[in-house]
């Protein structure tokens, strides 16, 4: 089963001191590097739940920059107030966004000429978005594999690329979509909401 964690900073933000103060010394300067208060709450929250879920903070990263562990398979992200953190038994990529205003540019950049046509509003782009995200994730390639080049409309469960099979699951949270690609087989999954009670820790750790 894939378990997928979310949290939103609103339940660190009054408490950031108090939070941080379960981290390593590596990560807090890493957390306060960033001048945005946002990204902070963002980065702290994701640090957070790999303490708790992947039992560290410490990642290494591959050539693109995607962050593993030695076996275990997992992945992050993060947009406005939530952070959501996937745990697999294969190879992961997750993207969480939510509606926002799109210009021209950025959907030239994203989406090819077919998937245009299917077009009826901004949530039939942030969705597709959120899908070839989790893919080039899943991949570990990031920013280095083209999005419009990823085709999503021929099969939205099944996407082959590389010669990959991937497999891609799409779904809604609270105004934002949540896509997650991986190459076994998605047989189940579970989504829990993390609270602000859950992230408390033992100071033994």
């Amino acid at each position: 089963m894939d378990k997928i964690y979310i949290s939103s900073i609103k339940e660190i933000e009054n408490q950031f001191e108090y939070f941080i103060s379960f981290l390593d010394e590596a990560s807090k300067e890493y957390i306060l590097n960033h001048k945005s208060h946002q990204t902070r709450l963002q980065i702290l929250l994701d640090r957070l739940l790999a303490l708790k879920y992947l039992n560290t903070t410490i990642f290494k990263y591959n050539e693109y920059n995607k962050p593993y562990i030695d076996n275990l398979y997992f992945n992050i992200s993060h947009s406005n107030d939530y952070v959501v953190l996937i745990v697999s038994d294969d190879e992961v990529g997750i993207d969480i966004e939510t509606n926002r205003n799109i210009n021209e540019k950025l959907i030239d950049y994203v989406l090819n000429e077919e998937e245009k046509k299917t077009l009826k509003d901004n949530n039939d782009f942030i969705k597709i978005w959120t899908k070839k995200e989790s893919i080039v994730k899943c991949l570990g390639t990031g920013i280095n594999t083209k999005l419009k080049y990823i085709n999503t409309i021929d099969n939205d469960k099944l996407i082959k690329t590389n010669d990959t099979n991937l497999f891609l699951k799409t779904i809604n949270y609270d105004n934002y979509y949540i896509s997650f690609c991986k190459k076994g087989i998605i047989d189940d999954y579970n989504l829990e909401y993390i609270s602000a009670d859950d992230l408390i820790f033992s100071r033994d750790l």
